[in-house]
């Protein structure tokens, strides 16, 4: 009977032992388990911050959108062009073209009909400004969810522009050697055909008293006309010359001081519009600049009776008599450069003419040669310097100059105004 109490005791021990054993071995189990899962949550994670922080690196608008172009997921770079407005759940054309249907070339379009990578460029305008963008679109695999494509666009409007304008450097120079071997061939006759013109001129008296009166009345009529279109073709011979030939002789110049000095050339004509008024906004601790002041004057009143004609020149080319409005000329110091801007708010350029507004011989004028900004423009670049002309959200239509600066601040004038 004890020795049955003892197997007994020892089975029952036993089995406790071997419960406990269980358990230490489920319980040592699960520790290892969960050791390898806290292990893949971390390499999960560190995945994850890696693949975001790359996300993150892109400069470029990021999008992923479903079948509809409506937008699923963004990256900040797409949401910093959009402040305070939730992306996500918007659609990608209404957001950028403000349209109620998808953009007739979009790359995304063509990339979820044909699941093959496409390209294409648009200009979108954003925050009051046209933004240039090259895109790419990609179609996405999504098991079970459906198609997506994912939309890379680049800004590329700095670009653009640096391009555009050394394309305009390239053409204003052979545009300037042109104009310098016609104005040296026109120079030549012209200058024959006015000295003969002067020599009929100066006979007329003689045949007076042989030929029919009406005979010297014509010829004097001629000749005097000849000699005025002359005159006129050395006018555009010169405008030739002053173009090609803008190497700037400089000196320390005070900008704003000249620009004073400027307007006491335009003074009379300002003066005849007695709704006109010319505001001037001069820093007054405007330092010297390393320039020619002769050739930048003429800039600066090419740039000012551009703006003066847009206030009271009719688009049928007829003077506004009771013409209204204001003309600003702000000078200002910013990132090593002067700044000189000439703003006006006139009828204004229509949008499609602005690429074209430095080229030279281009006007809207009835009247004019269309050379002064092609002139101002050639000017601004000997100097180093960059001339912008923009159609502001305003209306109103400014003309930046920018020009290196050197030497040692000289005080000038402060605001003034000038007209009724």
């Amino acid at each position: 009977m004890e020795q049955m109490e003892q197997e007994l005791e020892e089975d029952l021990v036993c089995s406790i032992l071997g419960i406990r054993q269980t358990k230490l071995s489920f319980f040592q189990e699960w520790q290892r388990n969960l050791r390898d899962l806290k292990q893949a949550h971390q390499e999960s994670e560190r995945q994850r911050l890696a693949n975001a922080a790359i996300l993150e690196g892109i400069t470029d608008v990021m999008m992923v959108l479903d079948k509809d172009l409506r937008i699923l997921s963004v990256n900040q770079v797409m949401q910093n062009l959009f402040p305070g407005r939730n992306c996500e759940g918007e659609y990608c054309y209404r957001l950028f073209a403000d349209a109620a249907d998808p953009c007739p070339e979009c790359p995304a379009f063509f990339s979820l009909l044909h699941q093959t990578v496409n390209r294409g460029s648009a200009i979108f305008q954003l925050n009051g400004s046209n933004r240039h963008f090259d895109m790419v679109a990609s179609p996405l695999e999504r098991p079970g969810q459906g198609r997506a494509v994912l939309m890379f666009k680049r800004d590329v409007t700095r670009e653009k522009a640096l391009q555009a304008q050394i394309y305009q450097a390239e053409k204003m120079a052979s545009i300037g050697m042109l104009a310098a071997g016609v104005a040296h061939e026109i120079n030549n006759p012209l200058t024959a055909i006015a000295g003969f013109a002067e020599g009929i001129r100066r006979r007329i008296p003689q045949l007076t008293a042989s030929a029919p009166p009406e005979f010297a009345s014509d010829l004097d009529e001629y000749s005097g006309i000849i000699l005025q279109e002359c005159n006129r073709c050395r006018d555009i011979v010169q405008a030739l010359v002053n173009f090609s030939r803008v190497q700037p002789s400089k000196k320390a110049v005070c900008l704003s001081a000249m620009i004073e000095e400027a307007f006491s050339l335009l003074r009379h004509s300002i003066k005849r519009f007695k709704g006109i008024v010319i505001r001037l906004e001069l820093d007054p601790d405007m330092p010297d600049v390393w320039l020619d002041d002769t050739q930048v004057r003429q800039v600066v009143l090419n740039l000012v009776t551009n703006a003066l004609d847009a206030l009271t020149i009719s688009p049928q080319g007829e003077e506004i008599k009771e013409a209204q409005g204001v003309i600003v000329i702000r000078t200002m110091r910013e990132s090593g450069f002067v700044i000189l801007q000439v703003e006006d708010n006139g009828s204004g350029i229509e949008p499609h003419h602005l690429p074209m507004v430095f080229d030279p011989f281009f006007t809207t004028k009835t009247k004019g040669l269309g050379l002064g900004l092609a002139i101002s423009y050639s000017v601004v670049k000997a100097h180093g310097g960059d001339i912008r002309l923009v159609r502001t959200p305003e209306g109103t239509t400014r003309v930046t100059v920018s020009l290196p600066l050197q030497g040692l601040g000289v005080l000038a004038p402060g605001h003034a105004v000038i007209g009724a």
